[in-house]
């Protein structure tokens, strides 16, 4: 497992809240949030989509983390933790469409906190 290092990459937590609410999402400002989606600025609308229907199906909510590498425009060593086993693919799915670009290689991490109707 690839550990984070703030001295060579640059790590960047943000939450993207999930609320399955209909075709809405809760989702923090943009400036709590600056790093994951100035690198990728579709990250919210790629997991809204990818994740609308399998959090309708979610008995209780969870708090979900996914760490991910940007190099250029390719995303690379997507991790899943606490991600329901029912939506791995999901968002497995969602990370390799997901249009991202930085300048070398970043490490980014976000948590989801999918909540069920």
């Amino acid at each position: 497992m690839k550990h984070f290092n703030t001295a060579r990459t640059l790590t960047a937590a943000s939450l993207l809240a999930l609320a399955a609410l209909g075709a809405q999402a809760a989702v923090l400002s943009p400036e709590e949030n600056g790093p994951v989606r100035q690198v990728c600025p579709q990250i919210d609308s790629k997991m809204q989509q990818a994740l609308d229907r399998g959090v309708q199906k979610l008995q209780t909510g969870t708090l979900a983390r996914v760490e991910f590498t940007v190099k250029g425009d390719k995303v690379s060593q997507v991790r899943q933790q606490n991600v329901p086993t029912e939506m791995r693919r999901q968002v497995q799915q969602a990370m390799r469409e997901l249009k991202c670009q930085s300048n070398g290689e970043q490490a980014l991490a976000f948590n989801l906190n999918l909540l069920p109707n």
